[in-house]
């Protein structure tokens, strides 16, 4: 562009645009092919040491079998040892309420071949209860002569003791020679227990029994020694007889157990 002299920058522009349209119109040269040149191929380098050392391997770990539980068997007399001296079954510790193992067993309880009217503690409970007779049934016609033994110890809930609801309980009205009373149902007791004086002053027939200890929720223990002989109840029109021991108990009047 040198050789045009441009005068002006739109003549120089011109010109510059005149020239690259008359290099883009010459057809190219063919070219020589391009040499190949193979690639330079280095011998391996040895390969070099671990920073660190390799940890050793590990064998896969062998599973253990667990073991057969300890079995340990008591029978009818260790049992009548133990409740006597009111030792746990498991441990050989001191059974109180709220009482755990400091270690697991597996027992097994059995009986020497005879039957009796033990009954096997259930230590999943809050009370605690030794030589229990069969189950009181809440809508059964029982006989009215029935005597506790002398050893009998059986266990009062706090609910049964003091009235106080509770999930397990259940209150209800009704009425005995046309006096109202106040009756409480309590899944945790097995027995039927009335209070001295309603059965007074309803002039029931009262029995005389041996003194027998009740265990109460608190640890403490009352002393029986009266049975109402045929107590009669009606509940959602179904009759029944039941007879309750007497004990100073608060709240309700009655209580029943199942």
């Amino acid at each position: 562009m040198a050789i045009f002299l441009p005068t002006s920058i739109s003549q120089a522009i011109g010109l510059a645009k005149l020239l690259e349209a008359k290099l883009s119109d010459v057809p190219s040269l063919p070219g020589r092919a391009p040499l190949y040149v193979p690639p330079m191929r280095s011998a391996p380098l040895p390969p070099l040491p671990p920073i660190l050392p390799n940890p050793p391997s590990r064998s896969p770990p062998v599973p253990n079998p667990r073991g057969s539980l300890p079995i340990c068997p008591l029978s009818s007399a260790e049992m009548r040892a133990y409740r006597a001296k009111r030792l746990c079954f498991n441990c050989d510790d001191l059974f109180t309420p709220g009482h755990s193992c400091r270690s697991k067993f597996l027992l097994l309880l059995f009986e020497d071949g005879l039957h009796t009217d033990e009954t096997v503690t259930d230590f999943s409970g809050e009370f605690l209860a030794y030589d229990l007779p069969s189950p009181t049934p809440l809508f059964a016609t029982l006989l009215a002569d029935v005597q506790p033994p002398h050893s009998e110890l059986f266990h009062l809930s706090k609910d049964a003791l003091s009235g106080t609801p509770s999930p397990r309980t259940l209150h209800l009205c009704n009425s005995i020679g046309g006096y109202s009373i106040t009756v409480l149902i309590d899944s945790g007791i097995f027995h039927n227990i009335i209070q001295p004086r309603i059965a007074h002053h309803l002039h029931l027939e009262i029995q005389p029994l041996p003194p027998f200890a009740v265990m109460v929720g608190n640890d403490k223990a009352l002393y029986c020694s009266q049975l109402c002989s045929v107590v009669s109840l009606t509940l959602q029109h179904h009759t029944f007889a039941v007879p309750p021991y007497l004990l100073p108990i608060h709240g309700a009047d009655l209580v029943l157990g199942v």
